[in-house]
């Protein structure tokens, strides 16, 4: 072997190395942000499975870089064992991202519905309350007799109590004026809850979108870098070669008239993903140029 090809060898391999480190940290980087970021669990709380997905999402384009540069790392250098296996491993549950991500789909419309349904129960509530607390008061002020007795009422319902100058305003219209003050409050109350303010309806709709479109889009790119164990080609083109191949047997089958063949369809796919589980070298070349 001349010099030359010697540190050109040992440049690849610096490189590989070095891309493999990187791509390894950016996807401890991706996966322990999540783990931390969704501490303590609370999986049944709506505003829980909204910031899973918001963090899964924001955070998974770092992991998508580094599964990139750990296939990139074994391309690199493919004489080594460590990058390679390192390379399949990931590429392994890669696949399981692809599954994960699509499932986030119906999970942010699910959260989204409960966020909705769990904000319109509380305004409801809310509503609910502020009307049996003012018909108590009121009651509380049209049943008053004296003006300290109107006092003590307020003062049990920790209403602010009245000033000096007020006492000495005679009762019929000291009355008056705190049911006008009081319809008046329960007027601005009843306006502020009595809908779910359009903004934070648009906000959370456009979230909704923006989520279930990232996941999409996720769902794909990482379908493109995985790759199930022992098989060929990555998850991406299996899925679209296995798609061709359902196309093109409808077509025929529609072309011939027939129509009985669900059966033998199902195991000619089982036939052809079997054809494609062939290992990427032979046992024996893995043998010889791992490290």
């Amino acid at each position: 072997m001349s010099s030359g090809n010697y540190y050109d060898d040992l440049s690849k391999a610096t490189m590989a190395s070095q891309l493999g480190l990187v791509g390894l940290s950016l996807l401890l980087l991706c996966s322990g942000t999540v783990l931390l970021s969704i501490l303590p669990l609370q999986i049944l709380n709506a505003a829980w499975q909204l910031q899973f997905i918001n963090v899964l999402i924001n955070t998974s384009g770092i992991g998508l870089i580094g599964l990139a540069l750990v296939r990139l790392a074994a391309h690199v250098d493919p004489s080594s064992g460590r990058l390679r296996r390192r390379r399949d491993a990931f590429a392994a549950w890669a696949c399981a991202a692809v599954i994960g991500f699509l499932l986030l789909i119906p999970l942010q419309g699910y959260a989204a519905w409960n966020r909705w349904v769990n904000a319109s129960q509380a305004r409801n509530q809310q509503l609910t309350t502020t009307e049996r607390r003012v018909s108590e008061l009121r009651k509380a002020i049209t049943s008053a007799t004296t003006t300290e007795q109107l006092q003590r009422n307020l003062k049990a319902f920790q209403v602010r109590p009245l000033p000096p100058a007020a006492l000495s305003t005679p009762l019929p219209q000291l009355r008056q004026q705190l049911l006008d003050t009081l319809q008046r409050s329960e007027g601005l109350v009843k306006q502020r809850f009595d809908r779910i303010p359009p903004e934070s309806v648009w906000a959370l709709a456009q979230n909704s979108v923006r989520n279930v479109f990232s996941a999409l889009v996720l769902s794909i790119a990482f379908a493109g870098l995985a790759q199930r164990p022992g098989v060929a080609f990555s998850f991406l083109h299996e899925f679209r070669a296995l798609w061709r191949r359902r196309q093109k047997r409808s077509e025929s089958q529609a072309r011939q008239g027939g129509g009985g063949f669900l059966g033998q369809s199902k195991k000619s796919d089982r036939a052809y993903l079997r054809s494609l589980a062939q290992p990427e070298e032979p046992a024996a070349d893995e043998k010889r140029r791992d490290d």
